[in-house]
């Protein structure tokens, strides 16, 4: 019963490796830069103006 917590390496579906790297695509996809669905999102509700502010702000986050 405990070897498996023992073994160094966790065998892994092939399911969620795929499910996990579509989580992170779309999580890259809802940032609010330019034409991503995030950025739409935030034009849409605040307005070309704001949502320039907020994907240079998001930018600059993601540089850091």
């Amino acid at each position: 019963m405990g070897t498996t917590v023992q073994q160094t390496q966790l065998l892994v579906h092939p399911l969620v490796i795929v499910g996990w790297t579509g989580l992170v695509i779309n999580a890259l996809n809802l940032i609010p830069i330019g034409q991503l669905s995030g950025g739409r999102l935030v034009q849409s509700v605040y307005g070309r103006k704001i949502a320039g502010r907020v994907g240079t702000f998001s930018l600059l986050i993601l540089a850091i």
